[in-house]
């Protein structure tokens, strides 16, 4: 005798159903999650502290970045994400620091300070009052070393401004240098 394949068929499906089905109930069940916690968080006012109206962050520079592609846009984009993160717009001080090319000198017996060459922008400089050869020993109180010098123009892209300990012709003198 062979056996009913009618009768096997219910028994299969009241045990639980196809992986198919199954697998189209958990994703329904997915779904509904999600909508009830976006629906949840608009309710509750959640929003981007970061973002203004319509998603968009103001830049700096009066700019808008605001989703999707577009020409220019991946820089925006970029800008926007820093200020998203908190980290601070670059300041002239990049410029400032990019503009300097500085060497180690001995000042005084123990001292050492770094000198700036005529290889720096002078022209730059010359607006801080600066010149070829003066000798930067500090800066904000705390002395130049190898490291800081390296790592100058990610310090002063910081800062509006910086108080500089310098030597000229022999004389010690200190200067605010702000960039505006």
């Amino acid at each position: 005798m062979t056996p009913d394949r009618s009768a096997a068929a219910p028994a299969r499906s009241a045990q639980g159903g196809s992986p198919l089905r199954l697998a189209g109930l958990v994703l329904a069940a997915v779904l509904a999650l999600v909508a009830a916690i976006a629906a949840l968080s608009a309710l509750l006012g959640g929003s981007d502290e970061m973002a203004g109206e319509g998603g968009y962050v103001v830049l700096p520079t009066g700019q808008q970045a605001g989703p999707g592609p577009g020409p220019g846009q991946a820089q925006a984009q970029a800008q926007a994400y820093e200020a998203a993160s908190g980290y601070a717009a670059a300041t002239r001080g990049l410029e400032f620091a990019d503009a300097l090319d500085l060497r180690p000198v001995r000042v005084g017996v123990a001292d050492t300070g770094y000198a700036i060459t005529a290889d720096s922008d002078m022209d730059l400089l010359a607006g801080h009052r600066l010149r070829a050869g003066d000798v930067l020993l500090d800066m904000d109180g705390r002395k130049l070393d190898p490291a800081r010098i390296a790592a100058l123009g990610e310090e002063l892209g910081q800062l509006d401004a910086v108080e500089i300990t310098m030597v000229r012709q022999g004389e010690t003198r200190q200067r605010l240098l702000t960039f505006d």
